[in-house]
């Protein structure tokens, strides 16, 4: 019927800009990605980048949303591999999480809000990090992170602090763990971050999201394999 018709252009019409958004690419296998990661970190650094030339230090530095879906795969994902080259002693690895949050209500970077209360869901964890330790920290941002498609609100994350006896501190010191979440937009502005998540590696920003979905790959190319560029010993 010509109402069946209509409803199935509407759905082609939407899946088509889902597709622009989120494209479907394709997955090389994790050997194949860490190779393609080595030639690229290599040119990069041919190209004038600092860092290590050893391959045995490494800065990695990563801005974040909780509220960003790809956030949620690829933070937990890189603070994984850092645990595994630490425990192994195959690297030596400075690991920082630094906030920006697609909210306009702490970043004036951003021309609108793409995710609503993601500001106060950045205090939230530094003012846990502050009572709690730095392990607790990233048990409450996972917490956050798996919650994207389904718990995850303001008001969930104001009564889980609350569950974990940090109401009060997250009334008095909002503003200052605000004023925190701030420094690090201002960072991120600073070195051209856009969205989220943008991770650095000794100073070189990986260029897309195909080296962001495989941390694997990534710490086999890099951790256990870099070697020193051409030139740069």
């Amino acid at each position: 019927s010509s109402r069946l018709l209509g409803a199935a252009v509407i759905f082609a019409v939407v899946l088509s800009c889902e597709l622009v958004r989120f494209p479907i690419q394709s997955v090389a296998p994790t050997d194949a990605r860490a190779m393609s990661f080595r030639t690229w970190y290599t040119h990069a650094r041919q190209s004038g980048d600092g860092g290590d030339s050893s391959g045995k230090s490494l800065s990695i530095l990563v801005f974040t949303d909780y509220m960003c879906p790809y956030c949620g795969t690829t933070v937990p994902s890189i603070e994984a591999a850092a645990d595994r080259s630490e425990k192994r002693g195959s690297a030596t690895m400075q690991l920082a999480i630094r906030d920006y949050p697609l909210d306009q209500s702490c970043n004036k970077f951003v021309a609108v809000t793409v995710h609503p209360g993601a500001c106060e869901i950045a205090v939230a964890v530094r003012v846990v990090r502050r009572q709690a330790g730095e392990a607790a920290a990233r048990g409450f941002a996972n917490w956050c992170y798996r919650g994207i498609n389904g718990h995850l609100s303001v008001d969930a994350v104001r009564k889980r602090v609350a569950d974990l006896g940090f109401a009060e501190a997250l009334k008095r010191d909002y503003d200052l763990a605000l004023a925190d979440v701030r420094l690090d937009v201002d960072l991120g502005a600073r070195l051209g971050v856009q969205g989220t998540p943008r991770v650095f590696i000794n100073n070189v920003g990986l260029p897309g999201s195909q080296f962001f979905f495989d941390a694997l790959a990534v710490e086999q190319g890099l951790l256990d394999n870099a070697k020193p560029p051409a030139g740069r010993h």
